[in-house]
């Protein structure tokens, strides 16, 4: 059962379906960014630059995968799925692909760089970033977010089988 009226549904579903586009856009045109210097430097015959180009694309590679979710979200919404499980599945790995990029960014691939490359010479051991704890922040919010719309489904199913 819908609680959200009927023109106001019709807008969401509208702004879904042009979001979900302008997603698409995003996802290639990301994806092209992280690999154009990848397919550069193969087809030039030289090996990619040194390894900690490789570890700076595995951050990004993952914030990828969560706009793919991010999208998948807005198909479902565009599908009129507004609070449906498929949304919600979306929306919470759309978080948990934020909060692992995040951290990976900030804690994993600084350490890999300082204790593989560099022999722990120089450095530190976080590499702050206000973007990325940002992100991350914003992915355990979208997480719990995500949550409370399974609590409210389970109240409705719930308070349905009352009456």
């Amino acid at each position: 059962m819908s609680t959200i009226s009927s023109p106001a549904r019709a807008g969401v579903i509208r702004q879904a379906r042009a979001l979900s586009r302008l997603t698409a856009i995003l996802i290639a045109g990301t994806f092209l960014l992280l690999a154009w210097p990848l397919a550069l430097s193969l087809a030039l015959g030289r090996p990619p630059a040194g390894w900690s180009n490789l570890t700076e694309l595995v951050p990004p590679l993952v914030y990828l995968l969560g706009l793919v979710q991010l999208r998948s979200a807005f198909v479902s919404i565009a599908a009129g799925e507004l609070f449906g499980s498929a949304t919600r599945r979306a929306l919470s790995r759309l978080g948990a692909a934020m909060l692992l990029g995040a951290t990976l960014q900030v804690v994993v691939m600084p350490n890999l760089i300082f204790w593989l490359m560099e022999r722990g010479e120089g450095g530190g051991l976080l590499r702050f970033d206000v973007a990325a704890f940002s992100v991350g922040a914003i992915g355990a919010g979208l997480l719990l977010i995500v949550r409370l719309f399974d609590a409210a489904g389970e109240m409705e199913a719930e308070l349905d089988g009352i009456l």
